[in-house]
């Protein structure tokens, strides 16, 4: 046994386990010094693992395109962080892929016929398990722990591709047994206990291939996927419902192996945190654990955006899960003890969630974000004007201002600054679409030139917020990834200047007319009984820009 192995035992000895896990996968790389600033903080509310989520963002000899370019830690890194947790009682469980989501690696492996379909890994070939043997020896390298997460999860199209060419048509549960027996035996190796996601068993098991469907009635054949050595995850980031938490916590009972639950700290569905959302949605699941004595569990804190909302930003609802998970249930309690370690009132720790909130109250809101579909939203197409209510400019003025408070703030002042920032050019931006077509439309020349001012404060306040966002970056992160930041908000700018200069030439007559402000416009939601009515969230930020072919 090696000798880092043997150090396991000094981890906090808590019967409970409680882990917060960081995502490290999508442009946003914590630096090492960020990671235990945000560890020494969580330490507080009781968290003892910090499971770290690298798809492809760590160092692997022999394997140079593995992360290039990508922010990838170092094994002395690695080593670093866990030495740092070491010493303060917290285990560090990495997390790693070894069938799907490994999306970046793509374009530098798809020649070596890696893959079977998308981002998912072609099984059965030698190469495939000589690259998962390199991941695996890497973490043992780098860890004292004994344990490891190995993902599987959301790979649907599994022997749909490639392996379909090679084998002919297997039933996915067969393809996936063979695989995972393969990749625990390198595990087992290395003397790690693998973890994997537990959504590809449940939905192997109805005709649907639906995660969350009444598991009364979950198949043996699944259940006998899973070998007793291997943990499952339970992942689970959007009901309210008890019952529902009951109903899957219930089903992963029936494996024969221990699992883990896993909520969510929602800095994922856009710019602004939702913790509002999560604070809600994680009390039901914490109350259905303690109701089936569930003593393992993670917090979330996923990236898909690319970084564009940072960890601190929820930690009202990391604080309330570490409290409420060990014991301490009174929420006047928990407020009492957030603002002790953290210096800030709880529910004023709650205004960063506010640039979302303008067509519900702030504990209403669920996964909408208005912010980054306004924010990107185009001034001439206005894809998205149909969802601005009336009142939605001074919303945000007003959501500006509850943010104002605490933008001096010595230790967290950036944050208010930078979501303060992000209100005060929604507020201005928001209905700019529905202004400048009024006034192209009617003709009204003095309404244009209006238009054409707050058109170039926009780009002063776009400016400002980009700003903001970016010492929020370099406060936490490496640069690599910021590059799309500056694609992004940097388009916005000059999009915006494109409108100017062609509004400008139509008033003058340099041009007979504004082509999109001329084509009809449809509420792409649903037609005008949905006008102003609140949508879900707005992921995908090419959707939100553009018509157009983003695939080139």
């Amino acid at each position: 046994m090696p000798p880092q192995m043997r150090r396991h035992k000094n981890y906090r000895n808590m019967d409970k386990k409680l882990a917060v896990m960081v995502d490290l996968s999508r442009n946003s790389v914590m630096t090492t010094d960020a990671l235990k600033r945000f560890i020494a903080i969580l330490k507080q509310f009781h968290y003892n693992v910090l499971m770290l989520y690298i798809e492809d963002t760590y160092e692997i000899e022999g394997e140079e395109y593995f992360g290039y370019m990508r922010g990838r830690y170092t094994r002395q890194e690695l080593k670093e962080i866990d030495d740092f947790c070491y010493a303060e009682g917290i285990e560090v469980i990495p997390c790693i892929q070894t069938l799907a989501h490994l999306n970046q690696i793509v374009r530098w492996y798809e020649d070596k016929n890696m893959f079977d379909v998308n981002d998912i890994l072609l099984v059965g070939e030698e190469k495939t398990y000589t690259l998962i043997e390199k991941m695996i020896k890497t973490m043992r390298a780098c860890f004292r722990t004994d344990r490891i997460h190995i993902g599987m999860d959301e790979a649907h199209l599994l022997g749909k591709g490639k392996y379909f060419d090679i084998h002919g048509y297997r039933k996915t549960e067969d393809i996936f047994a063979e695989h995972l027996k393969r990749v625990v035996s390198v595990c087992k190796e290395n003397m790690f206990k693998p973890m994997i996601w537990s959504d590809m068993p449940f939905c192997m098991s109805n005709k649907q291939r639906f995660y969350y469907a009444d598991t009364k009635n979950l198949k043996k054949e699944a259940i006998d996927l899973i070998p007793e050595d291997v943990e499952l995850v339970y992942w689970d980031y959007s009901s309210e419902e008890k019952a529902h938490y009951d109903n899957m916590i219930s089903g992963h009972q029936k494996f024969p192996c221990d699992f883990w639950t896993a909520g969510a700290a929602w800095t994922f569905a856009g710019i602004a945190p939702h913790n509002s959302w999560s604070l809600r949605a994680e009390k039901a699941f914490l109350d259905s654990m303690e109701s089936y004595g569930v003593t393992k569990h993670i917090m979330t804190v996923w990236h898909d955006g690319g970084g564009e909302c940072p960890e601190l930003s929820v930690l009202p609802s990391l604080c309330f899960a570490g409290e409420y998970f060990f014991g301490n249930k009174e929420i006047e309690k928990i407020k009492k003890k957030f603002a002790k370690v953290i210096g800030i009132p709880f529910d004023e720790f709650l205004y960063l969630d506010l640039p979302d909130v303008i067509d519900v109250e702030l504990n209403e809101m669920t996964n909408q974000n208005p912010s980054k579909y306004l924010l990107y939203n185009d001034c001439f197409l206005g894809l998205y004007d149909s969802t601005v209510p009336e009142g939605t400019a001074e919303k945000c003025e007003a959501n500006a201002k509850k943010l104002e408070k605490h933008i001096n703030h010595k230790e967290y002042g950036y944050l208010f600054a930078w979501a303060k920032a992000l209100c005060d050019l929604t507020a201005v931006k928001c209905d700019i679409g529905i202004r400048l077509r009024k006034a192209y439309k009617e003709k009204n020349i003095p309404s244009l030139e209006d238009c054409i001012q707050r058109m170039e404060r926009i780009v002063v306040l776009t400016q400002n917020y980009y700003d903001k966002f970016k010492d929020v970056w370099f406060r936490s992160y490496k640069p690599f990834g910021f590059e799309l930041q500056d694609a992004r908000i940097g388009g916005v700018i000059h999009r915006v200047k494109h409108c100017i200069e062609r509004t400008k030439q139509y008033i003058e007559g340099k041009i007979p007319c504004i082509e999109e402000l001329d084509a009809t416009q449809y509420d792409v939601f649903g037609g005008k009984e949905k006008f102003g009515k609140k949508i879900g969230a707005q992921w995908d930020y090419k959707r939100i820009i553009t018509t157009g072919n983003t695939i080139f």
